[in-house]
């Protein structure tokens, strides 16, 4: 699946989503915030109840506030339909505006969470 629209002057958010033997993988590539805030409704449509994502953010171009709370909507949202979404790829930038906010466990990395 992927987005193509946006307003003027926010680059385009591209999110791919695909299923696998042992979940869904959702690929984000641009840049994601408030303009995104809708991400989980985009994705939405390939979740089952209780499913755990894995967020590839390995593409993402800004680490900042805005994408972290995109990104933590997201995890709210699949944790009260009982799944969880854990990122991959994450930058030391990303992890440290995680860290930053108080979000590093409701936003763990796949290889601690």
């Amino acid at each position: 699946m992927t987005d193509g629209g946006g307003p003027p002057g926010f680059r385009v958010l591209a999110c791919q989503a695909s299923r696998t033997g042992t979940g869904v993988v959702i690929v984000i590539a641009g840049a994601l915030g408030e303009p995104d805030c809708a991400l989980a409704d985009r994705v939405e449509a390939l979740l089952a109840a209780g499913a755990h994502v894995v967020v590839d953010v390995t593409r993402l171009e800004r680490a900042d506030v805005a994408a972290v709370a995109a990104l933590a909507r997201l995890q709210l949202r699949m944790r009260a339909g009982g799944g969880s979404i854990c990122l991959r790829g994450s930058t030391s930038g990303l992890r440290a505006v995680i860290e930053l906010l108080g979000f590093g466990d409701i936003l763990p990395d796949e290889r601690s969470g």
